[in-house]
């Protein structure tokens, strides 16, 4: 049990604390260090700062591995570039001001071209370029 969490806790080492997503990037790096047989399950764990946790299974569907693309996750990793203090604090300011630049926020991916589309009462809405 400790080599699996060690294996799915890799990718986070790498990329920092990113909240919820977290436990989700654990899992991408999980499916793709370890090798699972159909219908096995994986346990989910989270936890927040006012004390609330969630746990949740899942089943390891036939031909999951054939949906990993472990190399364009490795690009991107090693494609990040370092910010500073000051330059991470005015990304997060636009999107709080709301101030949304598409051409800045596009993905290079073509074939996830999601943005950010409005916030509304706190609720994002994203879109997909056509």
């Amino acid at each position: 049990m400790l080599n699996d969490y060690l294996v799915a806790y890799a990718t986070n080492r790498d990329v920092g604390n990113i909240y919820t997503g977290s436990l989700y990037l654990s899992l991408i790096s999980l499916l793709q260090n370890h090798t699972f047989q159909p219908e096995e399950k994986v346990c989910l764990f989270s936890y927040g700062s006012g004390a609330v946790g969630e746990i949740f299974s899942g089943s390891i569907v036939k031909g999951y591995d054939k949906a990993l693309d472990k190399e364009k996750h490795l690009n991107m990793l090693e494609s990040r570039e370092q910010l500073s203090v000051e330059e991470y604090e005015t990304f997060f300011n636009r999107f709080d001001n709301q101030e949304f630049d598409f051409e800045r926020e596009l993905t290079q991916d073509p074939y996830s071209k999601v943005y950010l589309y409005s916030i509304e009462d706190h609720i994002r809405t994203y879109k997909i370029e056509k």
